[in-house]
């Protein structure tokens, strides 16, 4: 999106700086085809008649006119005599009118006073005349022309070359999701062959089972993951929306999610609304995003994080805030942090995921007219939150 706004952008700035340069240098060669050539020609042929008022049509008209006479003239040398009083006439026709084509002399019978071989320079002369007046448009249209295909030549390199990027992080991310599934799919295999062979100890069994759970719950979610991943790109996906009360939705999904924020050593901090604000959404689709916001924050900070969740009224809109007091993503991650494979440094890729949490978050978004973007400070600072807060994945919400 933001290559095609460039793209008009630079085309709209370009045609305006060409058309620009186009005036200018017809003007300087109006000026200088006034000063020479027709000063000739009005010398030479018409006895020093000012004819300053020749305009480009006229030029071509008479270019025109001016070589079928001549045509006409050559012809009657080469065609049979019972034809030459057609093509005499025809001839005598064109030049009776020539001087009103060209420049609406009161005097027809100046250029029929001109032998042939004086037609035939002015004939070149006025050829001349003509590509002088229209060569700023001609070297106008190659330069635009030539502008333009290098810009799409660089836009075309670079498509190449996200695609190449995109290319390598999908490779990256179905290695990374073959692993991750790998390694549970191993302990649950060897968990339930030992107790399936009964080489468990009965007061481990309990330990085990709740191990293949969670290996399992793992595994789901990664399936999950790729399968909202694929299908919000499908044809024919369609949400389905209802009248719902945000701040309920929004506590439902923090309480899912509360024991794992306490697990991870981090503090909550709440500031929702006790009143009813109704919005239409897909409650299924809108909880996934508010969990992977939350998954994404207790996931990529650090033991002590203060994760807050914050939502607010703006007038026709809801404000919904999911910030922390972790470390800041770098500007090079950030500006691609939604993007599709995007898992950001080596800190933050180590500690596991697919890059793909917070672009089925936006595409969801998305999908429902709301807008989700990453604050950071100084910016985030503008938003009345308190102090601690380092970055925050901020929504707007059109209320009902």
């Amino acid at each position: 999106m933001n290559s095609l706004t460039e793209l008009k952008n630079f085309i709209i700035r370009r045609f305006i700086i060409t058309i620009i340069l186009i005036s200018i240098g017809e003007y300087l060669m109006v000026t200088v085809v006034n000063a020479t050539l027709l000063h000739i020609v009005s010398v030479a042929f018409f006895d020093g008649m000012d004819i300053s008022s020749l305009k480009v049509h006229a030029v071509i008209l008479a270019i025109i006119a001016y070589f079928g006479a001549i045509i006409l003239e050559l012809i009657q040398y080469i065609i049979p005599p019972q034809l030459r009083l057609t093509t005499e006439g025809l001839r005598q026709y064109i030049e009776r009118h020539m001087q009103l084509i060209m420049v609406n002399l009161p005097q027809s019978d100046k250029y029929i006073s001109l032998r042939t071989s004086e037609k035939i320079i002015l004939l070149l002369i006025l050829i001349v005349t003509a590509a002088l007046l229209l060569l700023p448009y001609i070297l106008g249209a190659m330069y635009f022309s030539s502008l333009a295909m290098k810009r799409f030549r660089i836009l075309e390199q670079e498509e190449k070359e996200n695609d190449r990027s995109i290319q390598r992080q999908r490779n990256l991310m179905l290695s990374d999701i073959a692993h991750d599934l790998r390694t549970p799919m191993t302990t649950v295999s060897g968990y339930a062959r030992a107790l399936s062979d009964d080489m468990v100890s009965a007061d481990k069994k309990d330990e085990y089972l709740k191990a293949i759970i969670r290996k399992s719950d793992r595994m789901n979610d990664l399936i999950t993951l790729l399968f909202d991943y694929v299908r919000l790109d499908s044809e024919g996906f369609a949400l389905n929306k209802e009248s719902l009360d945000i701040c309920e939705l929004t506590r439902e999904c923090v309480a899912t999610l509360y024991q794992d924020i306490e697990d991870a050593g981090m503090e909550l901090e709440l500031d929702i609304p006790e009143a009813k604000y109704m919005i239409s959404a897909d409650r299924i689709h809108l909880s996934r995003v508010i969990n992977n916001l939350l998954v994404n924050a207790v996931k990529h900070n650090e033991k002590g994080t203060v994760i807050g969740v914050i939502l607010r009224p703006d007038g026709t809109r809801l404000r919904l805030m999911i910030a922390d007091s972790g470390t800041m993503i770098d500007e090079k991650t950030a500006i691609h942090i939604f993007e599709p494979f995007v898992m950001g440094d080596e800190s933050r890729a180590s500690r596991g995921g697919t890059g793909l949490g917070l672009s089925v978050a936006a595409k969801i978004i998305s999908l429902h007219g709301y807008s989700l973007k990453l604050v950071q400070k100084p910016v985030i600072r503008k938003y009345d939150l308190p102090g601690i807060y380092n970055k925050m994945f901020y929504i707007s919400i059109r209320t009902q």
